[in-house]
């Protein structure tokens, strides 16, 4: 599994990518592991992938039906037992289906689900960084350009500035270029202090 903004920016952090959990049950405070490796391009116009052979337009509806706590809460338990972190996973991709859902999902989340969700939309910014700037300035995608990952290894670090700077320099969008700079200033100030930073053997 991996692990990896919003606008507003009154902080936006970022976060990196390496093997494991990305999410704890609703009701477990504890942070996910560790992070997975930069993140390949992705269409924001490619098909959603499915998580757990649930698609972002199946998780939406369960929201609107249920309500944000109830949906993530019925995750990893009950008959389905549909685990959060392949959620996360869809919302990583970059896909702009999956990342349309994190508003939606932002107020059931909390502890370890709120890591997991704000690791998932870092993920996403290399592979589809204009759509995960126009996510908005609230909820977990606000540190997702200061690379709050959970104990990335050199090389994960180093590949993750690598592809997720020049995404964000390729921003055109003239209504996302303020956040854009904010983004920047905060992805080259986390690349700068991260060989400072205890990285995982």
């Amino acid at each position: 599994m991996k692990n990896c903004l919003l606008v507003g920016f009154a902080s936006l952090a970022l976060v990196g990518c390496g093997q494991g959990n990305k999410s704890a049950n609703a009701s477990n405070s504890a942070a996910p592991p560790a992070n997975a490796a930069a993140p390949a391009a992705h269409s924001q116009n490619a098909a959603a992938p499915a998580a757990g052979g649930l698609t972002a337009a199946q998780v939406g509806a369960m929201i609107d039906r249920d309500g944000a706590a109830k949906t993530v809460q019925s995750f990893d338990q009950g008959d389905a037992n549909v685990p959060f972190d392949q959620v996360l996973d869809g919302i990583g991709s970059g896909n702009q289906e999956w990342l349309a859902l994190v508003p939606k999902l932002a107020p059931g989340v909390d502890g370890g689900t709120a890591t997991g969700l704000k690791i998932a939309i870092a993920e996403a910014l290399p592979r589809n960084a204009a759509a995960v700037l126009r996510l908005g300035s609230d909820g977990p995608a606000e540190e997702s350009c200061a690379y709050p990952m959970i104990e990335p290894t050199a090389a994960e670090t180093q590949a993750y500035f690598a592809a997720a700077i020049p995404a964000v320099e390729a921003i055109d969008d003239p209504a996302l270029q303020a956040a854009k700079t904010i983004c920047l200033t905060k992805l080259r100030e986390a690349q700068r202090v991260a060989p400072e930073q205890k990285f995982a053997p």
